[in-house]
């Protein structure tokens, strides 16, 4: 069976020392629990377990509906395809999909890495991934962290985590707020770090913006970027190090720019048109299209604004973050960059009047 993990949200406020120990021991239980195989002659059964074989041994695991995602893509099935067939009548067509599958994945002639924690494939990749996992990459950030001499450990939240055996989220701010003029209070600056065992991301920091009263965030790109990335291949802790050093160092000046930021946008007003239902205009049309929304979710967003927020770009940043809370993981982490980068360059989204 093609298994759906939901990737549960932790929210979690406890300073950084006593947290980060607790996700580490985690991390490396989800590390006792992997084993990896480099497969050939892999298919897939009519009860949607994944068969292969590993050297001359025969092998049958379930695989999540991620990895099957995965799967398809090696092999050159469309997913949506696929699908369509599965869902569909007579049971001619369900069996031309399992035929189909079998017989890209015949011809697929590469071997596939495949993944697997607590006997389940939750990553189909190619044998160009290089494993670097959560555990390791935890103890890179807990060393240079205590060593940098600018963030300092116990001056840090953590605000939230995701922690299992696909995907790793962390949520780190100051401990104390933004102490400026013109930003409102229980605004804290942070930095979000994001890895995946399984190729569902890149390692990467970002800097975020948490605002403490309804817990909502946004990861704001630095210059269109992230603080620091690296794909799974040919990754060295070195560069890993080096890569962490540099987001510590420039976190400062980033955090500067980000109070800059917040006060522009509190004093930056809307466009009238956004703050009603009713209207159809170029710029709600824009909105909705950068942030892949539906007409619902515009008027959700529309009724958060309304009933919470100023009509200003930091009152809709804020409406989207609320709002975001109410998705599935992923696309609670798609909506918190693109409220991020509204909040960067609000012109790109034709939100001012």
């Amino acid at each position: 069976m093609q298994i759906k993990f939901d990737h549960l949200f932790v929210k979690e406020e406890q300073p950084y020392e006593k947290v980060m120990p607790m996700l580490m021991d985690k991390a490396e239980i989800i590390k006792k629990n992997q084993k990896d195989y480099k497969a050939s002659n892999v298919r897939l059964s009519e009860d949607n377990m994944l068969i292969f074989k590993d050297g001359s041994t025969k092998c049958q695991k379930d695989i999540t509906e991620f990895a099957f995602g995965q799967f398809c893509s090696k092999i050159g099935m469309p997913i949506s395809f696929y699908g369509k067939l599965m869902n569909s009548e007579p049971a001619e067509l369900q069996e031309m999909a399992l035929r189909n599958i079998n017989t890209l994945a015949r011809y697929h002639k590469n071997k596939l890495l495949l993944r697997c924690n607590e006997d389940v494939v939750r990553g189909v990749l190619s044998t160009k991934y290089m494993p670097f996992d959560t555990d390791k990459i935890l103890n890179i950030f807990d060393d240079e962290m205590k060593n940098n001499g600018l963030l300092k450990p116990d001056d840090l939240m953590v605000r939230g985590f995701v922690n299992n055996p696909d995907i790793f989220h962390l949520r780190l701010t100051a401990a104390t707020p933004i102490k400026a003029d013109g930003v409102e209070d229980g605004i804290y600056t942070g930095l979000s770090i994001d890895t995946s065992n399984v190729g569902k991301a890149k390692i990467a920091v970002n800097f975020f913006i948490y605002r403490k009263l309804c817990s909502n965030g946004m990861v704001v790109s630095y210059f269109n970027k992230n603080l620091f990335s690296q794909k799974h291949m040919n990754i060295s802790e070195r560069e890993i190090s080096e890569g962490l050093q540099y987001s510590f160092k420039i976190f400062p000046q980033i955090a500067l720019k980000a109070e800059e930021m917040i006060i522009k946008a509190s004093n930056t007003n809307i466009a009238k048109e956004l703050m009603e239902f009713s209207e159809k205009d170029f710029r709600k049309e824009t909105i909705k299209n950068k942030l892949n929304a539906s007409d619902k979710d515009m008027e959700e967003i529309t009724h958060i604004l309304r009933d919470n927020y100023p009509a200003t770009v930091w009152g809709y940043t804020n409406a989207i973050t609320e709002f975001s809370k109410m998705k599935e993981f992923e696309r609670r982490i798609e909506l918190e960059r693109l409220a991020g980068d509204i909040l960067y360059n609000p012109n790109r989204y034709a939100l001012v009047a």
